[in-house]
């Protein structure tokens, strides 16, 4: 996305944890027209005391007229921590001509934009999930440099917490009685709790060392197994992966709401993947050819592939 303008206005979508992390390195590299976009005003907050120079508050039924009335014109740059259908389109609207938005997010959803307008107005629109090591080395300069300022941190003193006995102030757990302190006990249940609701949904026994050293040494023995599998052999299975997760794409769109409280609809379009056995090429979501991923997974099959290409993962 980088350089720009100093004063050119770039907007960060989110201001969690890691969209603030932005707001801070975009500082670092002396970017003045910052505006932070989040609907908590703590985190609209928090990003002004790092720097910058605007916020806008996404509780609105016109996000990219907010954004664009807060920055006096549309805007060179988005990035988009939330990523959903709401702040995608909003995104796209507020860029100006030339324009690039960053997708980061990975709420989900689906946006429907003008192809035409894409065109006459030459924007980009790319998604990132892990940087290249040039772009990490970027990052460990900027902190030795000292420049960015730092993350917010905000310290507070633990509380009791008398239904799950969570360690208190001294480190010891905590009764139900009020300021009663108990010796801690380990714990043997974990809980799934549904995000949407607060209810519970199902829990767990605490796995016991023997159980957990079992499954590691059966992890441990089937990827000596899966290594000495043959190409052709890894990629079919591979391709059975795939086509039982289209045969159950339900079943495994109804875990997503009681994980992360996503939409089932949304849901739906991630764990189905893109393709089919007679149909294009699967790809997997890292942009990888599923020959590819059998490549890197079998011992034999890299050092074939590295005879043959440079680079057998194929975008």
């Amino acid at each position: 996305m980088l350089p720009l303008r100093a004063d050119a206005p770039v907007v960060v979508i989110g201001g969690g944890g890691v969209g603030l992390t932005a707001v801070a390195t975009l500082i670092g590299r002396e970017h003045r027209a910052i505006c932070a976009v989040d609907l908590s005003d703590a985190h609209l907050a928090a990003a002004r005391e790092l720097g910058a120079s605007t916020t806008v508050s996404a509780r609105t039924n016109d996000l990219s007229g907010k954004v664009m009335a807060a920055t006096g014109s549309p805007v060179d740059a988005v990035i988009d921590f939330v990523n959903n259908d709401q702040t995608t389109s909003a995104a796209f609207d507020m860029l100006n001509k030339g324009g690039r938005m960053v997708q980061v997010g990975l709420f989900g959803g689906e946006a429907t934009i003008s192809t035409a307008l894409l065109t006459l107005k030459m924007l980009t629109i790319e998604g990132s999930y892990v940087d290249t090591l040039a772009e990490l080395n970027e990052v460990v300069a900027l902190a030795k440099r000292g420049t960015a300022p730092p993350h917010p941190c905000h310290r507070r003193r633990a509380e009791p917490c008398r239904r799950h006995g969570r360690p208190g102030p001294t480190g010891r757990r905590w009764g139900h009685g009020p300021n009663r302190p108990e010796r801690s006990r380990p714990v043997t249940k974990h809980a799934t709790v549904d995000p949407t609701t607060g209810s519970l949904v199902r829990e767990f026994d605490t796995m016991t060392d023997a159980e957990v050293n079992s499954c590691l040494e059966a992890a441990h023995a089937a990827y000596g197994t899966w290594r000495r599998t043959r190409l052709s052999d890894s990629v079919e299975l591979l391709q059975r992966i795939a086509d039982l997760h289209r045969e159950r794409s339900d079943g495994l769109a109804e875990l997503t709401p009681l994980e992360i409280g996503r939409p089932i609809s949304q849901a739906k379009g991630e764990v189905r993947p893109p393709g089919g056995r007679h149909g294009p090429r699967p790809r997997t979501t890292l942009g990888l050819t599923l020959e590819g991923l059998a490549c890197a997974a079998s011992a034999r099959g890299r050092s074939r592939c590295g005879r043959r290409s440079r680079a057998p993962f194929k975008r």
